[in-house]
């Protein structure tokens, strides 16, 4: 293994630093996905950082809660954990589509006490996960979440 030459060091790079660059030179008040956080660097550094590095750098930048973050679609959004996000725009962003597994709307129960809600309940599902959304006298109603798509069911109850 060759050994390094005396005078050379290696340089390395402070991808949190240029991760805050980025956002600061934001736009958009409504924060940055992933794809443009990357781009950006880019364009700022001149040269692309490992998609790896940011990645990792984001987690411990959220961990520290220096940015915050939320989901959009397979990306997550990015901004300065002091800034709150402006709605983005409809051209960057589309309205979200309804997925069948993103929810389950079941039945409203009869009201117990007078501050029961007024609409129906919903249940978000994690994969894996069951609700029952009625038992009745013949059968019981079941929503399981099943790799991401949402099966009701209705199983007949034992005599």
């Amino acid at each position: 293994m060759p050994r390094p030459k005396k005078g050379a060091t290696r340089t390395r790079h402070d991808t949190r630093k240029w991760i805050l660059k980025a956002l600061e030179t934001s736009k958009d008040s409504g924060g940055m996905l992933t794809s443009e956080i990357k781009s950006t660097i880019a364009k700022l550094r001149g040269s692309r950082i490992p998609d790896f590095s940011v990645y990792s750098a984001l987690r411990t930048m959220l961990r520290r809660k220096m940015v915050s973050a939320r989901r959009q679609g397979r990306e997550f959004r990015f901004w300065l954990a002091g800034s709150t996000p402006s709605a983005p725009s409809p051209k960057s962003n589309p309205a979200p589509s309804a997925s069948p597994g993103a929810a389950v709307v079941a039945a409203p129960a009869a009201p117990t006490t007078p501050a029961a809600p007024a609409g129906p309940v919903v249940h978000k599902i994690a994969p894996g996960e069951a609700v029952i959304l009625h038992v009745g006298t013949s059968h019981v109603e079941t929503a399981t979440n099943v790799h991401g798509k949402v099966v009701l069911e209705r199983h007949r109850r034992p005599s």
